[in-house]
């Protein structure tokens, strides 16, 4: 459901996206404290600033994006 709101955000050139599988990656998961499938991390200089957990309508994602770049 997310996946083409993301693949459209990842066609700027200033932001990258990454999709984890969290079953194969369960180390990363715990270290970022994910408890919900979708979880979006949003990092900035490689410090994490926000996070948004569950499905959310692609006008919100893209919103929220935009608001911290």
């Amino acid at each position: 459901m997310l996946t083409p709101v993301l693949e459209k955000l990842s066609e700027k050139p200033d932001l990258a996206i990454a999709k984890v599988d969290i079953d194969a990656n369960v180390e990363l998961g715990a270290r970022h404290n994910i408890q919900s499938v979708p979880s979006l991390l949003l990092f900035k200089n490689g410090e994490l600033i926000d996070r948004k957990f569950g499905a959310r309508p692609g006008a919100e994602i893209e919103a929220w994006v935009r608001s911290h770049m």
